[in-house]
């Protein structure tokens, strides 16, 4: 599999989220209370019946700096829906006394795949990798993982 990596900036100025005023009397924004806010959207996404947004942000892969997030995607998909929420998630991080000065989607289905692993194969291929001796003990007890 290759990885497409793309970085969107979203630039647009069509709505202003927060005045400069109401930006500057928000705290910054470390990456655990990202990934809190994060999932509290996805619980707002969950009520209006968009599940798979959701999903995705109940567990993001993403950074934080200079209270700009940057957000590891796996499809151009999640990546625009992602941009065409900004302005409700610059909104949700205000309400909760958050600045969300940025957000940037980095689109790379290779590392969104090593991050979410689904199936027991794929759990099991990914923890081998990192403990060698797991190969050993599948193959001399015969398992098998489906």
């Amino acid at each position: 599999m290759t990885a497409l990596k793309t970085v969107k900036n979203d630039t647009s100025n069509d709505t202003v989220a927060l005045s400069a005023e109401e930006s500057s009397k928000l705290k910054s924004i470390d990456e655990t209370s990202a990934k809190e806010m994060f999932k509290k959207y996805a619980d707002i996404l969950v009520a209006e019946k968009r599940g798979s947004l959701a999903a995705f942000f109940a567990d993001p892969l993403l950074k934080v700096a200079d209270d700009t997030i940057t957000i590891t995607v796996g499809s151009k998909i999640v990546e625009n829906q992602i941009i065409e929420d900004k302005i409700k998630l610059i909104r949700h991080f205000a309400a909760a006394g958050y600045r969300l000065s940025g957000l940037e989607c980095v689109v790379n289905a290779t590392e969104i795949s090593e991050y979410k692993v689904f199936s027991p194969k794929e759990q099991f291929a990914v923890l081998a990798r990192e403990y060698p001796a797991l190969s050993d003990f599948a193959s001399r007890f015969n398992l098998d993982f489906e």
